[in-house]
């Protein structure tokens, strides 16, 4: 885990490799923090935006 200039984790390391978490100016080749098992960033969706209430 490598952490940037503010403290906040800008590299991680799974499997012997190395993956960029996705930030607000860091948006492709990169990892969600969540899947990186950080407890910050975007969340799943439960449902799929299209579906109305009642096909939920």
């Amino acid at each position: 885990m490598t952490r940037g200039p503010d403290g906040s984790v800008q590299v991680v390391r799974v499997d012997g490799t190395e993956y960029q978490i996705c930030a607000s100016d860091r948006q492709d080749n990169c990892m969600n923090p969540r899947a990186a098992g950080l407890a910050w960033g975007d969340r799943p969706l439960r449902y799929w935006p299209a579906e109305t209430a009642s096909e939920r």
